[in-house]
């Protein structure tokens, strides 16, 4: 009997196999050109894993050119949307393209990869409610059990818990070597999206912090700038992406770096999921803190009671819930 995360990834697994068959066609849609380097771990294990099914043909759009996207889907695609934690309006972009194209392909299956739901009014909900409602053949995967108990009770579709897809990773990254000391990788856009101003615990005063935009060199970020003028410009031909190559190549320079930072200590103390993901797949101890609306709690709940070296010190994830009731539907 494997722990919870195990048995939720080998879940996941299979019930993506029966769901995308060998030989499909597929769009993998809202691939990471962006800074935020959790998504881009996102973005390179959900491309493994379609990989894995030996697609046809599998094709991967950024929300810069979308338009790209639909003039490649025939009958037969299968549409694959990135994972993560913008379903709903806390990131209105992102939910605003993937609505879009299942809007445009009601008759097409449609795949939305494990996300955690998110949103701040009820009317947002309904516009979403609305589109998939549209769609026959709709699949969504939920990385907690509060996010799929909204999808069922609001949405037109079928539902199930999975981790998030960056675990799909397996050990690929894995170092024995022992680190040295904390690593603290803290949100500081909290206030930009109304979240907690602070990590829920205190932290020495004199403690060194980052988070994803800082840990980005200026040479890294002129890549993504580049990237994302090759997503909207450069050329596409019969379905060969060769941006797409220059971009993967760049992204994954990226993570190896960020997973050398993550292997160099000991601990990680965060309130990023993907810092907490990065942890767990180097083998390192991890700290877990929340933001206000209780992600991080709720993926520990349903994922990570059960794994010796996660400790949680954010609150319960029902007080979280009811002390932000009055902004957060999700409750």
């Amino acid at each position: 009997m494997g722990s919870h995360l195990e048995n939720g990834v080998a879940n996941f697994y299979s019930i993506l196999s029966e769901l995308i068959p060998h030989r499909a066609d597929i769009v993998f849609f809202d691939h990471a050109i962006y800074g935020n380097v959790g998504d881009l771990m996102i973005s390179y294990a959900t491309e493994r894993l379609l990989m894995s099914y030996r697609p046809r043909r599998l094709l991967a759009y950024s929300r810069e050119d979308p338009w790209r996207a639909e003039r490649q889907i025939n009958e037969n695609t299968i549409l694959v949307f990135q994972g993560g934690g913008n379903l709903g309006n806390l990131f209105p972009r992102h939910n605003k393209v993937r609505e879009n194209l299942i809007r445009k392909f009601p008759r097409n299956r449609c795949i939305i990869l494990p996300q955690t739901i998110y949103y701040r009014d009820m009317a947002s909900v309904e516009v979403t409610a609305n589109v998939f409602s549209r769609c026959s053949d709709l699949h969504i995967f939920l990385r907690d059990l509060t996010s799929k108990s909204f999808a069922e009770r609001h949405f037109d579709a079928e539902t199930y818990a999975a981790p998030d897809t960056a675990h799909c990773f397996g050990t690929f990254w894995h170092a024995e070597e022992a680190g040295e000391g904390d690593l603290h990788i803290i949100r500081e856009d909290q206030a930009e999206y109304g979240l907690l101003d602070r990590f829920p615990i205190d932290l020495p005063p004199d403690v060194e912090t980052m988070d994803w935009p800082q840990f980005l060199t200026p040479s890294e970020k002129a890549t993504i700038r580049r990237g994302k003028r090759l997503a909207k410009y450069g050329r596409e031909i019969a379905g060969f992406q060769p941006h797409l190559w220059l971009w993967r190549r760049d992204r994954n320079r990226i993570l190896r770096r960020a997973m050398r930072l993550v292997q160099a200590h000991e601990r990680i103390v965060t309130n990023r999921l993907h810092g907490v993901i990065f942890a767990l797949l180097a083998g390192r101890k991890v700290v877990i803190g929340d933001t206000g609306y209780g992600k991080l709690t709720a993926y520990y709940e349903n994922w990570l009671q059960d794994h010796p070296d996660v400790e949680n010190v954010g609150p319960p994830l029902h007080q979280q819930c009811a002390a932000t009731e009055s902004r957060h539907i999700n409750s």
